[in-house]
């Protein structure tokens, strides 16, 4: 199942695809438009971009989705809460909410796999992501999760942040972990830098039966 939407029209579309509980659908797609100049003017007035208590109702509706692919999206979902769903992956932006108080973790027993590749803002501006960014996977509900890609996040380790291999929740996560791409310039901002993380954190990383920066 595909859904294709405006910036500002999730709710509206995912509520036109999915408007009832539809057990034979496996795998979701969904492709968020960027910003128009028209747009542009409306998030004066607006905290979220979609209606997250319609938006929300798409797991309830899915009960045997598998896999969930967002090809861009920002602001769709408060959460994910399903029961089955095991994979997904997002190629482009940050399908859930941001704002402070609003957000809440996943609740997502069976996934095993994320891949994110958080690139540019729903201007189509390059993005400057941070490890925080990346938060809802290691603060979700997620106990089956084996395999996370950041690999092609513009992801850097900048002054002042904490590069993601010292972030608390991260590395909370990690001893449960099979699979790791992280890209290499998330772990210092000099190649010495980089050598040096990988050292620091080898004891770590050795579990994993596959690891790549």
């Amino acid at each position: 199942m595909r859904v294709t939407c405006a910036l500002t029209r999730p709710s509206g579309a995912l509520r036109a695809v999915v408007p009832r509980r539809m057990p034979d659908v496996h795998e979701l797609v969904i492709a968020q438009e960027r910003m128009t100049e028209r747009e542009g003017a409306w998030f004066d007035t607006h905290d979220h971009l979609g209606n997250h208590a319609v938006t929300d109702r798409v797991w309830a509706r899915l009960p045997n989705l598998r896999r969930l692919v967002v090809e861009s999206g920002w602001d769709i979902f408060e959460r994910i809460e399903h029961d089955r769903v095991e994979e997904i992956v997002i190629e482009e932006g940050v399908p859930f909410c941001t704002v402070r108080g609003h957000a809440r973790p996943w609740r997502t027993p069976m996934l095993r796999s994320v891949a994110w590749h958080y690139r540019v803002d729903c201007t189509g501006t390059g993005a400057a992501a941070t490890a925080e960014d990346f938060a809802p996977i290691w603060t979700a509900d997620a106990p089956a999760l084996r395999e996370v890609d950041l690999s092609r996040a513009n992801l850097y380790a900048r002054e002042g942040e904490t590069p993601i291999l010292d972030v608390p929740g991260f590395r909370a996560m990690l001893p449960r972990l099979e699979v790791l791409r992280l890209p290499r310039h998330a772990l210092g901002r000099t190649p010495e830098a980089v050598e040096r993380a990988l050292a620091d954190h080898a004891a770590e990383l050795a579990h994993l039966r596959a690891f790549s920066v």
